[in-house]
């Protein structure tokens, strides 16, 4: 698809064949040597500004779907599990019993959704959508909790890998802790005769 360049009337600059940024509303005006955007008022600007706020800050009145919510939580304590290349009992049971303390999920329910969880964390890319998910429904004293659970799996088998914490810190950062409150949670975490 190429540009077409005619002046127009209005002394606007033509857009790309077929018209798609003109139907969205954006146009260029010629001042002087310069093109500049002018930004028009069109329905289907507005649709897209709109959907792309929502991405960015979803609406109060948004239903939270609990279980999205907690199947991200999962993913993420997975793979904090996943990261030293074995994983053990003791890590699934921290993942157990955080997810049952944090969503109080039951057993039956909580082990179906630790397989899909597993096969979402293995199919994914990156887990940027998971924390941005959680970073947006948890409040902070919630994220930072989470953070004290990730600490918990990672303190599961007696030590802490250095890429487990290298992981913790990055998932840390996208939940919006602090890193003070991610170096207390780290502390809570541990255990006694650590």
């Amino acid at each position: 698809m190429g540009l077409v360049h005619p002046l127009e009337e209005d002394g606007q600059v033509g857009m790309p064949a077929g018209g798609h940024l003109l139907d969205a509303g954006l146009a260029f005006g010629c001042h002087g040597d310069m093109l500049t955007p002018n930004l028009r008022e069109s329905p289907a600007m507005t649709d897209w500004f709109n959907q792309l706020k929502s991405w960015v800050a979803p609406s109060a009145e948004e239903t939270v779907d609990i279980q999205v919510i907690a199947r991200a939580a999962a993913i993420i304590l997975l793979e904090m599990a996943a990261t030293d290349e074995h994983r053990d009992d003791d890590e699934l049971a921290v993942i157990h019993d955080a997810m049952q303390d944090a969503f109080g999920i039951d057993r039956a329910e909580l082990g179906q959704m630790l397989k899909d969880a597993e096969k979402l964390r293995r199919e994914a890319v990156s887990l940027h959508d998971f924390t941005r998910d959680l970073k947006a429904h948890l409040d902070r004293d919630e994220r930072d909790q989470l953070v004290e659970w990730l600490w918990r799996v990672a303190w599961a088998d007696g030590r802490i890998d250095r890429y487990e914490e290298q992981l913790l810190r990055r998932l840390s950062d996208l939940l919006g802790v602090p890193h003070h409150e991610f170096i207390k949670r780290k502390h809570m975490a541990a255990p006694d005769d650590s």
